[in-house]
């Protein structure tokens, strides 16, 4: 079986990235540092466009809020300018990011649909990164679904606990009080 080998380096760091996503979060209130994305970028000439987008949803992970709309902006001019599987799918990782008060699910599933249905050899790795952001998005929304089912699920079965509570109550002060005969 032959590997592709921009592929192959792709989902390595793929499986890397999901790793470092499960590892416990940073309890730190600063906000860290990180690169600058376009220099990470301009200086990993040997990667390949799948590798530098892995890369790219690493390095925004940590920014600022601010950073993140000045990176938004810039990813939506570049998309606007070239709107190339790598351009879409650069967009749609910042759109996707769950602390971005921009955040997009919609638009960025149309980005990353659009990516995964980019024809041509050279955009399989792209293709396969958005199929796997695409199927995260997926997940996520189940999960957020089932979170708002539990939820009402507990309102619910709050509400009649204290329906029950007062139908209780009702029936204390109504109960004449037990009359013990003397001896």
């Amino acid at each position: 079986m032959k590997y592709n080998k921009g592929l192959v380096g792709a989902m390595g760091a793929v499986f890397l990235l999901s790793a470092c996503a499960s590892a416990p979060t940073r309890t730190s209130t600063a906000a860290p540092v990180a690169p600058a994305p376009s220099r990470v970028i301009a200086s990993a000439d040997d990667m390949t466009p799948a590798e530098r987008l892995v890369v790219y949803a690493e390095s925004i992970r940590w920014f600022a809020p601010s950073a993140l709309e000045t990176e938004r902006l810039a990813a939506e001019q570049d998309y606007r300018r070239d709107p190339s599987a790598f351009n879409r799918v650069r967009l749609a990782t910042i759109l996707t990011l769950r602390r971005a008060p921009f955040r997009d699910d919609t638009r960025a599933r149309e980005l990353l649909s659009q990516a995964a249905k980019e024809p041509g050899a050279k955009n399989q790795p792209i293709r396969s990164f958005a199929m796997m952001l695409l199927q995260d998005l997926d997940d996520r929304w189940a999960g957020e679904r089932a979170m708002d089912d539990e939820r009402r699920q507990r309102l619910l079965l709050q509400k009649k606990l204290d329906q029950l509570k007062a139908v209780e109550e009702e029936m204390d002060r109504r109960a004449p009080p037990a009359v013990v005969p003397p001896r």
